[in-house]
């Protein structure tokens, strides 16, 4: 499992998602608290964030193009993306009824990706060509949020209700509670344990 370490946090990143684009909403470790920590808040972590994902294919392009630069307006903007892509893909977790202007929103980014997703020709498979900027690479995270969407079984996908991050959850029966067993699961069942405890002493 690939892990991200911050010298200014005491937690750790992990992608444990099961798709790329609930691995990219959840780059805000404990959202909506006051232990909120943005993985992506600067450029450095950006980009440690992209050459641990699968996008560091494109990570050597970016380099040779000067890419390795992230405009504050470029940052904003794959913030807002993050962010609206966070509000619908959590609406489906909380089986809740997604808004017509969120789709909107999702289709007009897929919009602009499409223009960069072509059939390679040796491979006939379909291949993202000139991401040569960091905001472009948000257009393979878009059209993974698209897929997700379309053809997978939305009732698998779920909240860790420890961290508050989104996972698939691929487990035989769908009982997967928690985004890692060995590190929410285990921080639940000893805080329950603490106060059942607590409560008998």
């Amino acid at each position: 499992m690939i892990t991200l370490q911050s010298p200014d946090y005491t937690g750790t990143y992990k992608f444990l998602g099961g798709y790329l684009s609930l691995d990219f909403v959840n780059t805000v470790s404990w959202p909506n608290t006051p232990r909120a920590y943005d993985w992506l808040q600067d450029t450095n972590g950006l980009f440690q964030w992209i050459e641990a994902s699968p996008l560091k294919q494109y990570s050597s392009f970016l380099k040779k193009n000067g890419g390795k630069y992230c405009t504050p307006e470029q940052m904003q903007r794959i913030h807002d993306v993050r962010a609206n892509l966070y509000d619908i893909l959590k609406r489906f977790a909380f089986k809740e009824e997604i808004l017509s202007e969120q789709v909107k929103g999702l289709n007009d980014f897929l919009a602009e990706a499409r223009i960069y997703k072509i059939i390679d020709s040796n491979t006939l498979q379909w291949h993202w060509t000139n991401l040569d900027s960091p905001e472009k690479l948000i257009y393979p995270i878009v059209d993974d949020a698209a897929q997700l969407i379309t053809t997978a079984d939305l009732n698998r996908l779920k909240y860790c209700p420890t961290c508050h991050w989104l996972f698939y959850d691929t487990s035989k029966n769908k009982s997967r509670k928690w985004c890692d067993m060995n590190d929410c699961g285990s921080r639940s069942k000893a805080l329950k344990y603490y106060y059942r405890k607590k409560i008998t002493d």
